[in-house]
């Protein structure tokens, strides 16, 4: 379970979220995954990130890059 709200630093804290952004980015976890392990509080947040994966990816194919 991701628990960054008791760590016992900021670095700590910043650790966990920069790995959990790197999961996502190469997709070895998905948000719901994030959510379910508690990095988020809010079942939203997975709706929120997944739209917005949708819409960076969008953005990219029509722009002619490969995501």
């Amino acid at each position: 379970m991701i628990s960054y709200e008791t760590c016992p630093d900021v670095s700590e804290c910043f650790n966990i979220f920069a790995e959990s952004i790197k999961a996502l980015s190469d997709g070895s976890i998905t948000p719901a995954e994030l959510y379910e392990r508690g990095y988020a509080t809010s079942f939203t947040w997975v709706k929120k990130v997944n739209t917005i994966q949708k819409e960076v990816q969008q953005t990219l194919s029509a722009a002619g890059i490969k995501y």
